[in-house]
């Protein structure tokens, strides 16, 4: 099951506009669909952020941070020994207890950017709605729902915005494989990410 979260998280992670060039077909509410883009290109231009991500009811699978325009470090955190990943340019660390190796290029699993926002498939449909206000952890934020289909991907997204900043708060994706959350937080904060070896 595991493997099969991690499949879908990587499809539906890609660059932050909402489509482009040969990108899915987006319906829906034109006032959601606007706000929603909104909040893209603000995501888009932080300086860098913190991320977390989740299984629905499970403690985080991996802790994130992003400095602009090109360095990343994901840190694994399911209990076991502590490892991880540290991306700057063109460059990959894999670290772990006792470990720690540089290779050559992007390793695959960080999927297209790091900036982790949902663009549906390129043969497919996104329909964007409105939902209910709601708070993620004391943050007041707006929702918005996505359907997400193709021939190869049912999914659903809910996009929390927080509403003082315009920031997206929290990600929730539910496909048939289980529920993933990824919240971020700590938008331009100073950051530091430096290669692990």
């Amino acid at each position: 099951m595991m493997r099969l979260m991690l499949v879908l998280i990587m499809s539906l992670l890609a660059a932050p506009a909402l489509a482009g060039p040969g990108g899915p077909v987006v319906t829906g509410d034109p006032q959601a669909i606007a706000e929603v883009q909104a909040a893209r290109q603000k995501f888009a231009s932080a300086r860098s952020w913190r991320s977390r991500m989740s299984l629905a009811g499970q403690p985080p699978l991996q802790v994130t941070e992003f400095v602009a325009p090109d360095r990343q470090h994901v840190r694994f955190v399911p209990g076991g020994p502590p490892g991880g990943m540290v991306r700057i340019g063109s460059d990959t660390w894999i670290y772990g207890p006792g470990s720690c190796m540089k290779t050559p290029g992007r390793t695959p699993s960080t999927g297209p950017d790091a900036r982790e926002s949902v663009q549906g498939p390129p043969d497919g449909t996104m329909e964007i709605t409105k939902g209910n206000p709601e708070t993620v952890e004391g943050t007041p934020t707006r929702t918005y729902n996505l359907a997400i289909s193709s021939s190869s991907l049912q999914a659903r997204q809910k996009m929390y915005v927080a509403i003082d900043s315009g920031y997206t708060r929290r990600l929730e994706m539910t496909a048939p494989q289980g529920t993933v959350l990824i919240d971020y937080f700590d938008y331009d904060t100073p950051i530091t990410i430096d290669p692990p070896c």
